[in-house]
């Protein structure tokens, strides 16, 4: 830029961000339940630690008709979180979105919290072992709906497949809803 771009405002408008692909998860609005377990289809309910939680399958939904919400009562360590299945993956007829070596995804996902949670990612190796990969940044409590978006780079070397979701780390509440993984850079 030119002082005189600076000095007069203008200056060239940025170039757009790199189209997403589509919606690359299964059940990501948390409405189906085939199997009537009373938890979403192709999400498990999932954890660590010494803690004490609830499950609910809540009709406080972002959007459509249901979301999933935990309730932490007693908390010494470890977390609680709604991750996509950890599974053989789509190609494999299970839910877990497989995934293209060198590409970077944008995760998404709606929640309610009483403190701070964090997003939390896994992937599927090579072996087929699901894998710890990485959290993302803390995110602050919401008394109403706010958006979460991710961008974690491109996955490790190997990587077959993702999982990801929001953890609670704490005794409160964390209500989850319309997930969403997209491929930075157009279709999948």
């Amino acid at each position: 830029r030119t002082v005189n771009q600076v000095m007069t405002g203008d200056i060239p408008a940025p170039p757009p961000p790199p189209a997403l692909g589509p919606n690359q998860l299964s059940n990501p609005s948390l409405e189906l339940d085939q199997d009537a377990n009373n938890q979403a289809d192709c999400w498990q309910r999932s954890g660590y630690g010494t803690n004490t939680s609830t499950w609910t399958r809540t009709s406080d939904a972002h959007a459509g008709l249901f979301a999933e919400r935990v309730q932490v009562t007693a908390y010494s360590s470890g977390d609680r979180k709604l991750i996509s299945t950890l599974d053989a993956g789509q190609a494999n007829g299970g839910c877990a979105p497989t995934i293209e070596a060198g590409a970077s995804y944008q995760l998404g996902a709606w929640y309610k919290a009483t403190t701070s949670v964090i997003p939390v990612l896994f992937y599927r190796d090579s072996g087929g072992v699901w894998q710890y990969w990485r959290d993302g940044s803390l995110l602050p409590a919401s008394a109403s709906w706010a958006q979460m978006t991710f961008s974690p780079g491109s996955p490790p070397a190997g990587a077959q497949a993702i999982s990801f979701g929001i953890a609670i780390e704490a005794i409160g509440t964390l209500t989850t809803d319309d997930y969403s993984m997209r491929k930075v850079g157009g279709s999948s």
